[in-house]
């Protein structure tokens, strides 16, 4: 075990943090860790994303940072694949206590610590779903890896699979009105996320997405599928840099970009006071 994790730190920036905060999780001191982001904080849990967060509270900034352009007070956000919490608790405090979250994370390990995470917050505008959401509703496998942070909806029973309960989207938002943000992130599965949030797309205005060719192979379908089933629903889809988004084509969508639909661009525009690239 001792020679993986040396193996494991070869390629990392800072090695010796990286073996420490290893050691911590091993050890399961690391609970005791608390790491402070922008207006929330979390607990060093034994998990890939905790290490990560713990090592550089910046990492994995980008889609926070978009709800804190974009989010407002009284705001409905969903978050498809919430794992430990970093977009649930940075859009809780971006839509204060008028507005709801619902979280979605179906590994029951991982959904402890995002459960512990809001606690630890004191946050009591999250709704809380230790459940898959897909195109149907019943069981699913899920696979049960180390590295957590890649644990996904399996096709294949094998020792490293469980069971977890799935629903439609549309089953979970039924009370909603509008929802201002979806932002899904399920290592591929997103194809029938969508498929079965026919009624919440109809009601939502910005579709924040990850679109990695990869990952879809293993679903037998590719992104354009994606781009389908967003412009059916009314979404032009968009990439986002710091200060500006620029309208994508199939063609134009490089492999690994997180994309965002919009309903509304001048809404949109209004709220981030972001720029437009129309080129």
């Amino acid at each position: 075990m001792f020679s993986e994790i040396l193996n494991s730190t070869r390629n990392r920036k800072n090695p010796i943090k990286f073996l420490f905060a290893t050691m911590l999780m091993k050890s399961g001191f690391c609970k005791f860790s608390i790491i402070n982001r922008d207006g929330f904080k979390m607990r060093f849990y034994p998990s890939e994303l905790s290490r990560e967060l713990w090592m550089d509270s910046s990492w994995a900034i980008e889609t926070p940072n978009f709800c804190k352009k974009y989010l407002k007070s009284g705001d409905t956000v969903l978050d498809v694949g919430a794992n430990i919490g970093t977009v649930t608790l940075q859009a809780s405090v971006c839509v204060e206590s008028s507005g709801r979250i619902y979280s979605i994370e179906p590994h029951p390990q991982i959904f402890k610590f995002l459960n512990e995470n809001i606690k630890l917050n004191n946050f009591e505008n999250v709704k809380l779903f230790n459940i898959a959401v897909g195109d149907k509703s019943g069981t699913i496998l899920f696979s049960n890896q180390k590295s957590d942070c890649q644990n996904k909806i399996m096709l294949e029973k094998s020792n490293e699979t469980i069971e977890v309960p799935i629903k439609l989207l549309d089953e979970l938002t039924t009370e909603e009105p509008e929802i201002n943000l979806l932002k899904i992130d399920v290592e591929g599965f997103e194809k029938f996320v969508l498929l079965g949030a026919k009624k919440t797309l109809e009601k939502t205005n910005c579709v924040y997405i990850e679109t990695i060719e990869k990952l879809y192979n293993y679903y037998n379908y590719d992104r354009k599928k994606i781009f389908k089933i967003l412009h059916d629903y009314g979404f032009e889809l968009f990439t986002i840099s710091k200060n500006s988004i620029k309208k994508i084509s199939n063609e134009k969508s490089s492999e690994s970009d997180d994309i965002i639909g919009l309903r509304d661009i001048n809404d949109f525009i209004s709220r981030t006071k972001m720029t437009f690239n129309n080129i």
